[in-house]
């Protein structure tokens, strides 16, 4: 798995804490690309051509779990390169609140204002996870 991260934001192995507020990487990813950056999200551009780059041309899909505030601006980044974004609905923040507004329901502006691109759709927890591997093979597959 691959990560991409504000340089200033992380400390990499065996190295001393870079800053105040930077996290040690995850170590669960094999790999991490650093880009320029003093704050989370503004890692969200980057991310995008990264998926870009690498995909060559094949589909892709974002799935967002859960989310925190960086997660507006890594769906906004996905909705803005027309990639579709696969929403966990019950999983919590952010997720849940574009869920919301993909149901209808009255929800901050900017839920509503992603909600409404076409590039959005929701899967529930409940569900299982047979319904977000059709719902990915759906965006996936050839058409």
């Amino acid at each position: 798995m691959i990560g991409v991260v504000p340089a200033s934001m992380v400390t990499l192995p065996n190295q001393s804490q870079q800053a105040t507020g930077s996290l040690e990487v995850e170590p669960y990813h094999t790999h991490f690309i650093l880009v320029p950056g003093s704050r989370w999200g503004d890692e969200a551009p980057w991310m995008t051509s990264t998926v870009q780059a690498m995909a060559d041309g094949s589909p892709t899909v974002t799935v967002l779990v859960d989310g925190g505030e960086t997660a507006w601006e890594d769906v906004s980044e996905s909705v803005r390169a027309q990639r579709p974004v696969i929403v966990i609905d019950g999983s919590g923040r952010v997720a849940d609140i574009l869920a919301a507004a993909l149901a209808g329901k009255q929800v901050e502006e900017r839920a509503l204002r992603l909600a409404g691109s076409g590039f959005l759709q929701a899967v529930r927890t409940d569900d299982g996870p047979a319904e977000l591997t059709e719902a990915a093979m759906r965006i996936l597959s050839p058409r």
